[in-house]
Parts: structure tokens; sequence; C-alpha cells
């Protein structure tokens, strides 16, 4: 099962049609919103109940996964969500794809998993120090990180390139 998470511009109905990852398996799409995913993903140790409950966002993960092996994967913010999940639910892990994606708090995970780091050609975002940062921390944690730009003339903006979809499954076919 891959659950693959939205930008937080964005909505699962209009991420399912652009990516077109249905071909790589049987796809989950959770629907956020901007206002909750970008903050969740750009905070999420202030918005996860550290009291031992999950967040909205695992608790809607762990509903649908029911413990099972996931792929995780996001664009932009969805891919923040996409770690941001695989910290709390490594164990259940079997890859993620961070495609344009940021990271600003460190992975900490009990289970290794391999990752996949990809970025449109043009877009600017890949130079940003919080760009870099992702795959340094999954690096540093132990994770087997392998970060490709995909090539294409997209900009940040230009969003999920289906390109990129060859690019996963020959990568989820070797890890």
């Amino acid at each position: 099962m891959i659950f693959a998470y939205h930008a937080d511009l964005s909505n699962a109905s209009h991420f399912a049609k652009q990516s077109k990852l249905k071909g790589l398996g049987s796809v989950q799409y959770p629907n956020g919103y901007w206002r909750q995913w970008g903050g969740l993903a750009r905070g999420w140790p202030a918005k996860d109940r550290w009291n031992g409950e999950p967040s909205i966002e695992l608790d809607r993960f762990d509903k649908v996964s029911q413990g099972e092996p996931v792929w995780l994967m996001g664009y932009s913010d969805g891919a923040e969500m996409a770690s941001y999940i695989a910290t709390r639910r490594s164990e259940q892990v079997l890859g993620v794809v961070s495609y344009a994606g940021r990271m600003r708090y460190p992975v900490m995970t009990f289970k290794k998993f391999p990752v996949l780091i990809l970025w449109n050609k043009n877009d600017k975002r890949q130079k940003w120090d919080a760009a870099v940062h992702v795959e340094e921390t999954y690096d540093a944690m132990g994770h087997n990180v392998v970060s490709l730009v995909v090539g294409n003339d997209w900009t940040h903006w230009g969003g999920w390139d289906p390109y990129a979809n060859l690019i996963i499954e020959e990568w989820m076919k070797n890890v």
C-alpha cells in the first residue's frame, strides 16, 4: 500500500490526477488542507499530541493502514507529512519518497528504511539549506538514501512530474 500526500496548496483529488501513482499499486491519497498540513509539516513536534495520543493524521493513517507495511510518498509539504508519519510509524515503512520536500526536525526511527529524494530540474528550492537537510538527516540516521533530479524543466510550482514514477518504480524494485 502507498500513502501519497499532496502539497499544501493542493488536495487529494488533484494530486491523484497529477501524480498518476495508481500505476505503482494500491494508493491512498489522504486529504488535508494547507493550514493543517503546512502547520503540521512545519512544526510537527508542537502539533503532535505528546501526551500519548496520535495526531489527527497519525490516527487517520493507523485506521487505514491497519499496521500493514506501507510506502510513504509526498510532494512539498506532503513530503514532510510522509517523513512525519515515517518517524512515528517506522516499523511499518517499506520506504519513503520525498519529492521536493523539506524537513525541519530530526528523524528518529526505530527501523531503517530506504529513502528516495527527488527534485524537479529547475526547482530552486533544492539548493535551500532546509532541502539539503532532508538527505543529511536521513543519512545521519543510517537510512539508505538516494537523491536524484528529475530531468524536466519544471519549477517547484509545476508539482509532481508523472515521469518520476518510472524512477520510483525502478527504485522500489531494487530496494
